[in-house]
């Protein structure tokens, strides 16, 4: 407990349909013990609560469908 970390994690992914259909997530946040930002220390109890979101940006003509991530989306921690 007490350790510092640092997460990475893209800017932005793809999300793709079966049709071949796109749709970009933009703007990726992170947010570590409910306080926005890549930087966190592990609690007393040797845990810490992450969450990462983004901006799903879809144009009124989007064609419907299932949209998934077709490359991997990696999230690094650096732990000190």
């Amino acid at each position: 407990s007490g350790s510092n970390f640092y997460l990475t994690v893209p800017g932005s992914l793809t999300l793709t349909s079966a049709g071949g259909n796109s749709i970009t997530v933009n703007t990726i946040s992170v947010s570590v013990d409910s306080v926005t930002g890549v930087n966190g220390t592990i609690g007393e109890d040797g845990t810490s609560s992450v969450s990462i979101g983004g901006t799903l940006g879809i144009p009124g003509n989007q064609a419907t469908g299932v949209y998934s991530n077709t490359t991997d989306f990696v999230v690094t921690v650096n732990y000190n």
